[in-house]
């Protein structure tokens, strides 16, 4: 992440060349700002949850010490959940959104094939969710393993077909939650 801004006094002149000192999470880092009174800090986040920044100016004979905070939220990026395959559907709740695992053999309400898709039917608001990828797992009656990775059609399902020979039996659905924006275009078909 970046941290940026502009360092002026109250009359809104810039204050060019002068050190400042950032405290993130009770750590503190140096920067300067540049002959436009701006600058820049490179962060790499590692706490999730919420961060506060701190930017201060010690002061000098001119100007008094000054500080701002701002806080910032980190979201784990990508979480997995495994869900396992059997011939009913299996479902699992994250932050309310129902994720499910479906074994279908034959044409009914899918086409043969495996499915990994958070269940819609119900929800009264978007789905907090969206599906990144699933690795559907099979075995077959010696033991062997294949694992097939898929990308999602949507945002909340993926699916592939049966191999000849093996049975599914568990998916590792990769997802992260959807910002507020995303959420909406889902929604309402954006």
């Amino acid at each position: 992440m970046t941290i940026t801004g502009k360092f002026t006094d109250e009359t809104g002149k810039i204050l060019k060349n002068t050190q400042l000192i950032l405290n993130i999470n009770g750590k503190q880092y140096k920067t300067k700002t540049d002959n436009y009174g701006k600058y820049t800090y490179k962060y790499k986040t590692t706490t999730p949850g919420t961060n506060k920044v701190t930017v201060s100016y010690n002061g000098n004979v001119n100007y008094i010490r000054s500080s701002v905070q701002k806080s910032f939220t980190v979201t784990d990026k990508y979480k997995v959940v495994t869900l396992p395959i059997y011939r009913n559907p299996v479902t699992k709740f994250i932050n309310g959104d129902p994720f499910c695992t479906i074994y279908e053999t034959e044409y009914a309400q899918y086409n043969p094939g495996v499915y990994a898709e958070i269940d819609e039917r119900g929800l009264e608001y978007p789905p907090i969710n969206k599906i990144i990828k699933v690795t559907f797992y099979f075995k077959n009656n010696r033991g062997n393993i294949i694992t097939r990775t898929v990308n999602p059609k949507y945002k909340t399902g993926a699916e592939t077909s049966l191999i000849s020979g093996y049975t599914p039996f568990k998916a590792d659905i990769t997802y992260c939650k959807m910002s507020e924006t995303e959420r909406y275009n889902y929604w309402y078909g954006y």
